[in-house]
């Protein structure tokens, strides 16, 4: 019998324009993966500069910046993940993100507020009980 769990992985970003490539194992009794949604402790920065291409069981499933805004959802959304068309099924059991913060610099005068921060990367998974 196969049962939906959420499992959350997470990032620091911890330098503004730069390339982050974290890889994760997913979970051995994982089938397979049906949503995904992102998250951070900076919403608003993630929301406006954030990019990233997602690898799952070494597939592509989203491609190089692909805007982060895409995958976020708000607290008044009925539901709160990206929901693929069809289940991935994985073949290397491997979550990659390559992300990164396009963050652009302020105007002279106006204040640079950009922070280090942790994204957080939230799939919908099919396990084997």
């Amino acid at each position: 019998m196969a049962n939906s769990t959420y499992k959350t992985y997470s990032f620091p970003v911890t330098t503004r324009n730069q390339l982050v490539g974290p890889e994760f194992d997913l979970d051995k009794n994982v089938k397979e993966i049906t949503g995904l949604a992102l998250d951070s402790t900076r919403r608003g920065t993630l929301f406006t500069y954030g990019t990233q291409r997602i690898e799952i069981g070494g597939v592509e499933v989203f491609p190089e910046n692909h805007r982060a805004n895409l995958l976020m959802f708000g607290i008044s959304a009925a539901d709160k993940f990206y929901r693929f068309k069809q289940a991935l099924t994985l073949g290397s059991g491997k979550l990659r993100i390559f992300f990164q913060d396009a963050w652009v610099a302020p105007s002279p005068g106006q204040p640079d507020d950009w922070q280090p921060h942790t994204v957080y990367v939230t799939v919908e998974q099919t396990i084997n009980s």
